[in-house]
């Protein structure tokens, strides 16, 4: 089933029954971060960082710098290569607790990092450097050989200033002063560099193929490092017996069991670098046992069990291993397992249920206080928990099961209907010893639903019924510390099967927060008629979607529901709790939409909103972006929290009633794209706007095609102020990324901009020679005073074309407060650049230029380049 969206073509979550995909194996992992991860990169040209010139020295270079809050460039630092070629990317940053960073990743041929330099050994070679709270690299050490080697995970050693580092390295490889030859083809390497930037020591794990990686690394609260990766046999060998080396993998004195193809290892490193434990979950078929069969173990939940050690869930095939016990899927399908793995490193338990279908624990949570954890999942045909013997009422079924800290399932319950979408997704400990669920569920997969109280139709959870239609519908239950569902509500639809063929009909579930009280604040989007509970709501567009809002109380009580929207597509993107029982929301609508007694009407092709619900249910506020103009087809805000800046998911919705809202009218389009709560109740809200636009009382007109748009909305719904920022020419000036500034009110916000820019009484040239689609653009980092005046600006940016209008090269894209007056910033830049008083050389990247006089704050904001 998709959810169609005329602008995102966003569909609903696939099933979890998937086979794995494993990765792609035999050649050295790309240099391409993951999400989590900040990366830099740089390419040809010059930039601009402040006062300073920077010129990349090769191919791509990175950087790191400082802004304080009174807009000064005060450090910047740069690491990059010489040869055209040359590349500087980081794949990993950790905070070093003392304002300053620890950054790692690779780089090739010789690269300056601050007063360091070095040159790689090989190909590719690991660095990690620190950067101090006042902007110097204060060292820089590299690790690797004549292959390719990179460091992927960094952590902050604890109290003692140092880092722990993971990673991959092939053939003899120097760590310091260390020389170690890899076993494999590549090798996983942990290892500690100290508060000096001296590497004490290394070690390296793994077996002898080419799928040993440290990817995660994490401090264990008492001065070591729990690791987790992947690892193989050999590469050129088949493993005919579990006692050939070519099974083996070695992680200190622990040998595992490997069987050509990829296991999943757990390990622990002591503060002195020793590897004290090493678990693996992996499959015992070997590879000439069965040549055209996968066999795998497949992690998907873990969670951290209160005292060091981990529990993990998800699902295997075949015969596998977790540490010593062996445990083998009941059928050619998947099984689910549970491991935990004590802080001494013993997988002291790991259990298996399921049958001989499809099996899959998709969510786990430490029980709390008692040492076990709740896992939720599916299940399909008869099944067996521990010992107990389950079969399925539908095609799949959900499951949610206690498992003791010794490792026993003391407990099963089922839930859903007789259909094939019944999965359990998410879970969490309630706080008193249950845990919330929720999902989806259907009815009959292979009878259509003439009527609510047909079995085809119907859904158990526990003593309680719940009417489904044939269709996706979403759940929420709580199962109490004794395995008994209490409760459960619905979100679903009313339509059966007979009375639309041909339509779909669903609630989905997109967004979900902590009331703070035991309960769930639930946002999505819905189509048709749908049920909350006791509260009917049917979208008003017919064929389109709605966004809902609802409450369940810690009891189980859906006490509210409330919907927005209109004949058009509506959806909202994210939610987050307010602190006293409500609701910020945010999201975008099409055409008319009512919100509450308010009717709003889209000046655009969608306008953004952003709301807020009461703990009561009402609509309080809302405020609407947007024009009339012709705009790319993203006018939505993205984000929404309390607090911070929270990135939603991205799914069709409508929203909710409301005791008033508020209008911004006029000849423009708008798109929201960062929002973060104020400290106050209100919200901070940037984005881009073209046209005349009316933020409350705000007239604005952009300066020339778009413009960045800054605004404040006060806690009962008021917009107060709003600015704007940008130039003249047919360019593309956008607000990405915003965060609140601490104690002081205001607001940081990053984005993009070409040619001359006005932000407030500063105006900015970018410095690429700007033409449309072809570059020029720089990025900006300003502060906006809680008052709404703009009194820094600060621009990056090369003079390289390459720099891309609309923000893919040449862009601040994310933003967060620092903690200490300042903020994080990460975006990507191109060329020579400049950093304060410092003059980089790079080949792609991004600049900073401080505008303006004295300013009258102090913070920081960190820059890492974005990899792309």
């Amino acid at each position: 089933m998709s959810v169609p969206d005329p602008l995102m073509s966003v569909a609903p979550p696939p099933p979890f029954i998937i086979e794995p995909m494993l990765p792609p194996r035999a050649k050295p992992p790309k240099l391409a971060p993951t999400s989590h991860e900040w990366a830099v990169q740089a390419g040809g040209g010059s930039s601009l960082f402040g006062s300073k010139s920077l010129l990349s020295r090769g191919g791509e270079d990175a950087f790191v710098m400082h802004v304080t809050a009174s807009g000064d460039i005060d450090w910047a630092v740069q690491a990059g290569g010489t040869g055209i070629n040359d590349e500087a990317r980081s794949s990993g940053i950790a905070h070093d607790g003392a304002g300053g960073a620890f950054v790692t990743g690779v780089f090739s041929g010789t690269a300056s990092f601050g007063d360091t330099s070095l040159t790689s050994r090989g190909s590719f070679d690991a660095f990690v450097l620190h950067v101090t709270a006042s902007g110097l690299i204060d060292w820089a050490v590299q690790a690797g050989g004549a292959s390719y080697d990179q460091g992927f995970g960094i952590a902050h050693d604890g109290t003692n200033g140092g880092a722990f580092v993971t990673g991959t390295f092939a053939g003899e490889a120097h760590f310091g002063s260390y020389a170690v030859t890899s076993r494999g083809v590549y090798a996983v390497f942990v290892m500690h560099v100290t508060a000096s930037g001296v590497i004490d020591w290394v070690v390296q794990a793994g077996g002898k193929g080419t799928d040993n990686v440290g990817r995660g690394i994490a401090h264990d609260g008492s001065g070591g490092a729990l690791v987790t990766g992947t690892f193989d046999g050999s590469a050129s060998q088949p493993c005919f017996s579990s006692t050939s080396s070519a099974c083996h993998a070695w992680f200190g004195s622990t040998t595992l069991t490997t069987h050509g193809d990829l296991d999943t290892f757990v390990m622990h490193v002591t503060a002195s670098g020793a590897i004290d434990w090493a678990v693996t979950a992996g499959t015992s078929a070997l590879d000439w046992e069965c040549i055209f069969c996968e066999v795998y173990v497949l992690g998907v939940g873990i969670a951290h069990d209160g005292a060091g050690g981990a529990l993990v869930t998800g699902a295997f095939k075949g015969e596998a291993f977790f540490g010593s016990k062996s445990l083998k899927s009941r059928g050619i399908y998947d099984d689910v397992f549970v491991m935990h793995v004590t802080a001494s490193g013993a997988v002291d338990w790991a259990v298996q249920a399921g049958g001989a279908s499809y099996d899959q624990g998709n969510g786990i949570a430490h029980d709390g206080a008692n040492g076990g954890a709740f896992v939720t999942g599916c299940f399909a045909g008869e099944a067996h928990f521990g010992s107990y013997a389950v079969t399925s009422r539908g095609v799949h079924s959900v499951f949610v099961m206690h498992v003791t800290a010794s490792g026993v399932i003391d407990w099963v319950v089922q839930a859903g209907g007789m259909g094939t979408d019944n999965f359990g997704r998410g879970i969490a400990h309630d706080g008193s010893g249950g845990a919330l669920v929720t999902g989806t569920f259907d009815g009959s997969a292979s009878q259509p639903c003439f009527s609510s109280t047909s079995s085809a139709c119907q859904a158990w959870f526990g003593s309680t019924t719940l009417a489904t239609h044939g269709d996706l519908d979403t759940f929420v239950m709580h199962v109490t510390a004794s395995g008994v569902i209490d409760w459960a509500v619905t979100a679903g639809t009313s339509t059966l099967d007979w009375e639309c063929i041909l339509c779909e009909v669903y609630v989905l579930g997109v967004g979900i927060a902590h009331d703070g009280a035991g309960g769930a604040l639930v946002t999505g989007a819905f189509k048709g008629e749908a049920f909350f509970g006791s509260k009917s709501l049917k979208s008003r567009g017919g064929i389109y979607d709605d966004v809902f809002v609802m409450h369940v109380t810690a009891s189980g009580a859906i006490d509210w529901a409330v919907q927005a929207g209109g004949a058009s597509y509506d959806q909202g993107n994210g939610i987050a709790h307010d602190g006293a029982g409500g609701a910020f929301v945010t999201g975008d609508f099409m055409g008319e939409a009512s919100f509450g007694s308010m009717s709003l009407v889209s000046l655009g092709g969608s306008d953004a909103f952003v709301m807020h619900v009461t703990s009561s249910g009402a609509i309080d506020w809302a405020v609407q972006l947007g024009g009339a103009a012709v705009a790319p087809p993203f006018d939505v805000a993205y984000g929404i929290a309390y607090d911070d800046t929270l990135e939603a998911e991205e799914v069709p919705s409508d929203v909710v009633s409301s005791n008033w809202a508020v209008e911004v009218e006029g000849t423009a389009s708008s798109s929201g794209n960062g929002i973060a709560h104020d400290g106050a109740g209100g919200a901070f809200v940037t984005g881009v706007f073209s046209g005349t636009a009316s933020f409350g009382d705000t007239s604005l007109t952009s300066r020339g095609s778009f413009d960045v748009f800054v605004l404040h909305v006060t806690a009962s719904g008021l917009i107060d102020w709003a600015v704007q920022a940008g130039g003249a020419s047919y360019d593309y000036d956008q607000g990405y990324g915003i965060a609140h500034d601490g104690a002081n009110g205001g607001a940081f916000v990053t984005g993009t901009f070409a040619g001359e820019a006005h932000f407030g009484s500063y105006a900015v040239t970018s410095r690429g020679v700007y033409a449309l689609n072809l570059g020029g653009s720089n990025t900006f980092v300003m502060h906006v005073t809680a008052s709404g005046i703009i009194d820094w600006a600060v621009r990056a940016g090369s003079s390289d074309a390459g720099d891309q209008a609309f923000g893919y090269e040449g862009s601040g894209r994310g933003i967060a407060y620092d903690g200490t007056g300042g903020a994080f910033v990460t975006g990507h830049f191109r060329g020579e650049a400049l950093f304060g008083s410092t003059s980089f050389e790079v080949s792609s990247g991004v600049s900073i230029l401080l505008v303006g006089a004295a300013l009258a704050f102090t913070a920081a904001v960190l820059f890492a380049l974005m990899l792309w």
